[in-house]
């Protein structure tokens, strides 16, 4: 593929703070759901299924990573749920961007607290992690934020698409 059109890059969430406790939980629920099962025969199958739904259900979310895939014009952002699942939560079409630059976190917070404008956070999280961005567009009538961590070829690809509403620091 062309180089200039086309790039990608996987960020990996922090790890939630809830996992350690949830999975305690999942251990308490599997022994008493066992006990109901013992205690009522007729019936007491349904607890070790429905705690298992659950044990499902909730345990995708320890694993989490955003996916960013820039091609032509288009940075499209995909969260990776426990390494299996993948949806695509936000397309960004360069046309519609206004800016994108270094995260600053006094006015991101400014953002943050404003009402008309949309904020989302596709980054890990974590202290050590690489320098951010804040993409500001609009999609659908509405202002959006998103902030992002790319690498160099990214936001040069992005650079290439749109040299005057992507700044770089040199």
């Amino acid at each position: 593929m062309n180089e200039d059109a086309y790039a990608e890059w996987l960020v990996k969430c922090k790890t939630p703070g809830y996992k350690v406790p949830a999975i305690l939980g999942y251990v308490i629920l599997g022994i008493l759901s066992l006990y109901v099962m013992m205690r009522f025969q007729s019936w007491g199958f349904i607890a070790p299924v429905l705690v298992l739904i659950l044990i499902m259900v909730t345990a995708r979310f320890f694993k989490l990573e955003f996916e960013y895939v820039f091609v032509t014009d288009e940075l499209n952002i995909d969260r990776i749920f426990n390494q299996q699942s993948r949806k695509t939560i936000a397309t960004i079409a360069m046309s519609s961007v206004e800016s994108v630059e270094v995260t600053n976190e006094e006015k991101n917070k400014i953002a943050r607290e404003n009402k008309n404008l949309k904020y989302d956070d596709y980054t890990s999280r974590m202290k050590n992690a690489p320098q951010s961005y804040t993409i500001r567009y609009s999609a659908n009538g509405e202002q959006h934020l998103a902030i992002i961590e790319p690498n160099d070829k990214l936001l040069k690809c992005m650079w290439r698409c749109a040299p005057s509403k992507v700044k770089i620091p040199r």
